[in-house]
């Protein structure tokens, strides 16, 4: 089977996780207290918090499906523009900035993109967890609509 065949299954399943988060009011409040009764018992209080760590991840995992379904914009090299931060067709990444690159794996001896964001050191860019990677030419694209 495919990658592209769990991908598109996925997919599928966010409406059902988009219909949790919100019919639960979850997105709004990082809990159910808006929308339900605090637990009055240990069960209920055992339940309320599992319940919180999996909607909490499941809206993780609602983001992350929203990243992949978002389309590719544009692909590129980085340059270094005026103010010292790199570019890509005038959109800039700063500190805390997303950024999809293409990084060579060396153990698995292929090309991956690979998702991080950039981050700031003594007034250097750096990609956060790739600090070893050279942010000047490297090849990265921006998803978008």
């Amino acid at each position: 089977m495919k990658i592209t065949k769990l991908l598109q299954d996925i997919f599928c399943f966010q409406s059902s996780i988009n219909s949790l988060l919100q019919d639960s009011s979850f997105l709004e409040c990082d809990d159910f207290s808006y929308k339900y009764e605090m637990p009055k018992t240990a069960d209920e209080f055992l339940y309320f918090d599992v319940l919180r760590d999996v909607f909490d991840k499941l809206a993780d995992v609602n983001y992350d499906i929203k990243y992949l379904k978002t389309p590719v914009k544009f692909t590129g090299y980085l340059s270094k523009n005026e103010n010292g931060r790199y570019e890509i067709d005038n959109h800039e990444f700063t500190s805390g900035s997303l950024i999809e690159f293409l990084y060579f794996d060396e153990y698995d001896e292929v090309e991956k993109w690979k998702i991080s964001r950039v981050e700031s050191r003594n007034g250097e860019y750096y990609i956060y967890n790739f600090s070893d990677v050279d942010m000047y030419n490297l090849q990265v694209r921006v998803r978008g609509y």
